[in-house]
């Protein structure tokens, strides 16, 4: 018979053992097919292979038999090969573990031609005898034995001999001989075998892990310390509304004012260890893919718990990283608020990779236990092989050679998150680094003029005009009493002058020198009690963060002003004109542009 044909059959003999359907191997099997390697107590014929299955089904009930490779000329098949499963029931004599097994061996199977078979039944048989090796976590030997089916006829030989052959495969032939070759693999990515990057495996998606740990702890505290700096507990501070059972711990915490670059070092930091950490975390969900495919989906409550995590783990950090992402670009191609999303998602995030960190920790020690920290990372591409398939799902069951050695996969992975850690500092820093930030969205160069500097708002998008900022303009200051001070008034009263920062929550930080008059004044100009909190009104109509509230600590500061002028000149439009609060360490937003009333008001 054709090649075409032995491989149809032998194609379908993995099809009934896949799907289970076993009575179809009457089909497939010839009634006097004989395995010359059989299971303990298997017998011959199409009844004996249903036999072996059964119980092989019953101890894995998702049995897989996956081809690997299939070289057929019109006599034989030779086939490689991975079974694999989940251990649910008895095998053997060996209780279920629940593990999940991977096993790989070759198959050579002998054809006869001529009209003695009939097409349908040109399977003759399968040598298959697999040792347990589940319970200790390690990858099953596959031992394979090729023989005739049965005594050839007289005058002829045997095609093998008659002792089986034993050994692991190694990998499949990359340019198998002459006489046809079909490649029996499904593309579909729930099929193991599509994943063969020899570099995926436990070492790696630990030192990655270990990597990433770090960056996204320093990423979450800072974090929770901008909104700390919010103070939300104060009337129209919380932007992403209530705090829930939060509430207490930000109420409990005040953020201090006395150094002046708090906030600007803290959002700086939280920015730069994000888009640090961005390429490891691409990193580590390329390296463990092939486990977000796995079959089937789940296999118990705790396998469910897993992958339930799993699902938060990933789609958390996307949504955060990305939505982080955008807004340090000011580009929002959504119809949510940017900051209560970011806020909550990072809380399912966080609770997530903190639960999948207690489930994988034991995977982390032993991968690092059997193949040392760094000990990886002195191979060349040379000796760059695939862990053992036992190890975990997503180690390949039929490796690709490595095109990257594991090195020099981390050191592509490290330049790059360190490239983004110099050109986001370029950003927030800001001074001769700030043309390392290529991709600061608002710009590297600003002009040198007294106001030529990063502008968050514009007068324009905030719909403030010339002529609300006019002459007619004046201050509305309430307390104990009340007073409309006009820009006049304001000029002539004590003027202070300081360098402070205004940092905004995307990470960038300018420095400039800001003179105004005192906050403290006017809150003794306004009749304000020592605990009086202070309510800021923008001219800005409507909007997200049109007014602020600050705290009795930030007003008496000696450094908060109500500002008049920047670097000795008055400010321009975009940056407040007429006059804008400038706060020690406080977050840009709460740093009121073109202020229209001044409230203090007990809290």
């Amino acid at each position: 018979m054709s090649s075409a044909a032995n491989i149809a059959a032998l194609e379908r003999m993995a099809e009934c053992v896949n799907t289970g359907n076993l009575d179809a191997l009457d089909e497939v099997v010839d009634a006097d097919a004989i395995d010359h390697d059989p299971a303990p107590d298997q017998g011959g014929g199409p009844q004996g292979f249903k036999d072996c299955f059964v119980t092989l089904r019953t101890a894995f009930p998702d049995l897989e038999l996956a081809p690997v490779t299939v070289v057929a000329d019109d006599d034989h098949v030779a086939m490689a090969y991975t079974i694999t499963g989940t251990h649910e029931g008895e095998f053997m004599g060996i209780a279920a573990t629940g593990e999940r097994i991977s096993a790989r061996g070759c198959e050579i199977v002998r054809f006869r031609d001529g009209g003695e078979v009939p097409p349908a039944s040109q399977f003759r048989g399968i040598a298959l005898r697999g040792r347990r090796a589940a319970e200790q976590g390690y990858e099953q030997s596959m031992n394979t034995a090729s023989r005739p089916l049965r005594d050839p006829p007289d005058g002829q030989t045997r095609t093998c001999e008659d002792r089986p052959t034993r050994g692991r495969l190694r990998s499949a032939p990359r340019r198998p001989p002459a006489g046809g070759v079909r490649p029996a693999v499904s593309r579909s990515p729930f099929n193991r075998d599509v994943w063969r990057s020899p570099l995926r495996g436990p070492w790696l998606a630990s030192l990655l892990s270990a990597a990433l740990l770090p960056l996204l702890i320093l990423t979450a505290v800072t974090g929770f310390l901008s909104h700390v700096a919010y103070e939300t507990e104060l009337p129209g501070n919380a932007v992403g509304g209530s705090d829930g059972i939060l509430a207490p711990v930000y109420r409990a915490l005040d953020w201090p004012t006395g150094w002046a670059w708090l906030y600007a070092v803290n959002q700086s930091v939280h920015i730069v260890a994000g888009f640090a950490a961005a390429p490891i975390l691409l990193a580590k969900l390329w390296a463990v893919i092939p486990k977000l495919w796995e079959r089937p989906a789940v296999r118990s409550v705790a396998h469910a718990l897993e992958r339930l995590s799993l699902a938060l783990l990933v789609g958390g950090a996307l949504f955060v990283f990305v939505t982080g992402v955008f807004n340090i670009q000011i580009y929002y191609p959504w119809d949510f608020s940017f900051v209560p999303s970011h806020y909550w998602a990072s809380f399912v995030f966080l609770g997530a990779l903190a639960f999948h960190i207690a489930l994988k920790l034991g995977v982390m020690r032993r991968a690092f236990r059997d193949n040392g920290v760094v000990a990886p990372l002195r191979q060349d591409l040379a000796h760059t092989t695939a862990e053992a398939p036992a190890a975990s799902e997503s180690v390949p069951t039929d490796p690709k050679p490595a095109t990257i050695s594991r090195r020099g996969f981390v050191t592509v992975v490290g330049g790059t998150s360190l490239g983004l850690t110099v050109m986001m500092a370029g950003q927030s820093i800001g001074g001769p680094l700030r043309n390392l930030g290529v991709l600061a969205p608002r710009g590297r160069d600003y002009g040198s003029g007294p106001n030529d500097f990063q502008i968050n708002k514009t007068a324009v998008s905030a719909g403030v005009t010339t002529t609300d900022t006019g002459p007619s303009w004046t201050l509305e200051l309430s307390g104990a009493r009340q007073e409309m001070l006009t820009r006049d008034e304001l000029l002539v009263m004590k003027q202070s002058s300081h360098d402070l920062p205004i940092a905004c929550v995307e990470g960038w930080t300018t420095t400039q020198s800001w003179t105004g008059v005192p906050l403290r004044d006017l809150a003794r100009l306004a009749g304000a009690r020592q605990d009086d909190i202070l309510l800021v009104e923008s001219l800005q109509e409507s909007g997200s963060f049109r007014d602020a509230a600050l705290t009795p600590a930030q007003i008496s500061d000696p450094r908060s002003l109500l500002a008049l002028k920047v670097n000795g000149v008055d400010l321009s439009l975009d940056h407040g004109f007429p006059a804008r609060i400038i706060v020690p360490a406080l977050p840009g937003v709460h740093n009121t542009k073109w202020v229209a009333s001044m409230t203090f008001r007990s809290a």
